[in-house]
């Protein structure tokens, strides 16, 4: 018997002020939370990112001694219903 896929659509906060950085799509399969903060590292090294901007958010709360917050706000088995709830919460 497969497992189902959940997929869930996230939004990065800074920790000190809940304001939403980034919203993005992942699924049960891997770690959005550990490719960013590993995302941020690598700017660190100068080496290539997918979103410097992101990327570079990251960095600075993670060299402040914190971590971004990573909350997931929706989920579903359907991964068309969660690209459209990013989009809708991205626009």
């Amino acid at each position: 018997m497969s497992q189902s896929i959940t997929y869930y659509v996230y939004e990065l906060r800074h920790p000190d002020t809940n304001i939403v950085y980034y919203v993005g799509k992942g699924n049960s399969r891997r770690s959005r939370y550990n490719a960013h903060i590993n995302e941020a590292s690598r700017l660190n090294q100068g080496k290539k990112v997918g979103n410097r901007i992101r990327a570079g958010k990251t960095r600075q709360i993670v060299e402040s001694g914190k971590f971004p917050l990573f909350v997931k706000v929706y989920e579903t088995h359907d991964e068309q219903m969660a690209f459209n709830e990013e989009n809708r919460l991205i626009m």
